[in-house]
């Protein structure tokens, strides 16, 4: 059984700008920070990642490798092959299992590492009887899809291949989601009617309301409540959170909240699909890519969206890209990989940005004066 799973380290080589070995050490605890100003290579850090998370559950989902930025012009120039190896700790074991691919200029892909035929394989054991591990990657340009729904509404979870469905899209599908959880907790609603005690809850109820209550209230000053109900705006029912005692329906919030809301959503739904019976869906292992988190988000919110994360998916690995001084400060040191024209800037030569003011590391990693004149009005805003 799989307790938890994390990337232990990767390398890549002869892949988009880094041509030479490059090696990847994530933090022994927390979210992994790819920082970095556009063009550094952090797209092209999660990208390889991605595609070695993906083989693992190519024999019962589809791959389409162009979808991630795998191609042949993937392969640095004046190379003839890329090669990515991912060290995946697995129940804490060691050494870490190495899975990888290499990458040909006719656009071949070839599966190699030494381990990476026996995790396939048990992943594929897994799906028959075991806790599935969450993958998902969420792109750059990520977009809220708020098309009608057009799939069945699940009354009950049959099919669990539906958690790793479009595991790397940039759309964020939410009526397929909020409709699913809505379906969820109506039939925990039923069941109060059913046995006639108001005070039932089913397991999946329980998660739902827990973990968008923590979320919420992670980025909100006080208790966000969230509940189902009638729609004022559309036919059917609405996830409807209240907050200073207003009540609102997901499609009047924000962009910035419809954005955050839409991930941990989403998340919840694949957590819930891939292990329908699990007695503890917040334990789920995975890991989880985002690149340019900060979209979006107000300043306020750059600084807690990690921490409101880490907490509510305490046993997922996160991995995330962003240019964001407010978010880097949000994180110590040690979690984060700082990058400059496709290399590794060692940690020792950044400023400790965790306990004091970013405008070093803007100067250090991102190089950027204006983006320093745009990190004092943030501040200045968030302060008000």
């Amino acid at each position: 059984m799989i307790q938890n799973v994390s990337i232990d380290h990767h390398t890549i080589s002869g892949f988009g700008g880094f041509t030479e070995e490059t090696v990847f050490i994530m933090p022994n605890k927390g979210a992994t920070l790819l920082l970095g100003i556009n063009g550094a290579g952090k797209t092209t850090v999660l990208n390889s990642i991605y595609y070695s998370l993906s083989n693992l559950i190519s024999g019962f989902v589809p791959l389409r490798p162009k979808e991630i930025g795998i191609s042949q012009s993937a392969v640095s120039i004046k190379r003839d092959k890329a090669e990515v190896f991912t060290y995946l700790s697995i129940n804490d074991e060691i050494p870490a299992n190495e899975i990888g691919y290499r990458l040909l200029k006719n656009g071949q892909v070839q599966i190699i590492g030494k381990d990476s035929n026996r995790i396939r394989k048990e992943f594929k054991d897994l799906f028959m009887d075991g806790i599935l591990p969450l993958f998902r990657y969420f792109q750059s340009q990520k977009t809220i899809d708020n098309s009608t729904v057009t799939s069945i509404i699940y009354n009950k979870i049959e099919d669990r291949n539906t958690g790793y469905n479009q595991h790397y899209s940039k759309s964020i599908l939410i009526q397929e989601v909020t409709s699913f959880l809505i379906n969820q907790i109506n039939i925990e609603n039923q069941e109060k009617v059913d046995k006639n005690d108001f005070s039932v809850e089913t397991p999946i109820g329980i998660y739902v309301r827990r973990t968008l209550r923590d979320f919420s209230s992670a980025l909100y000053d006080g208790i966000v409540d969230v509940k189902v109900g009638e729609s004022k705006y559309s036919t059917g029912q609405s996830i409807i959170l209240t907050k200073n005692n207003k009540s609102f329906e997901f499609l009047q919030l924000s962009s910035g909240e419809q954005y955050v809301f839409s991930i941990v959503l989403e998340l919840i739904f694949r957590i819930v699909t891939l292990n329908p019976n699990n007695p503890d869906f917040r334990a789920t292992p995975g890991i989880v890519l985002i690149d340019e988190i900060e979209d979006h988000l107000h300043p306020k919110w750059q600084l807690t969206i990690i921490g409101a994360l880490e907490m509510c998916f305490p046993n997922i690995q996160f991995i995330i890209s962003t240019h964001s001084p407010l978010i880097a400060s949000s994180v110590r040191n040690s979690n984060i990989l700082p990058l400059s024209d496709f290399k590794v800037i060692p940690i020792e030569e950044i400023p400790n940005v965790y306990s004091g003011t970013a405008d070093e590391l803007l100067e250090k990693v991102l190089l950027s004066d204006v983006q320093i004149s745009n990190f004092s009005t943030e501040k200045d805003e968030i302060y008000k």
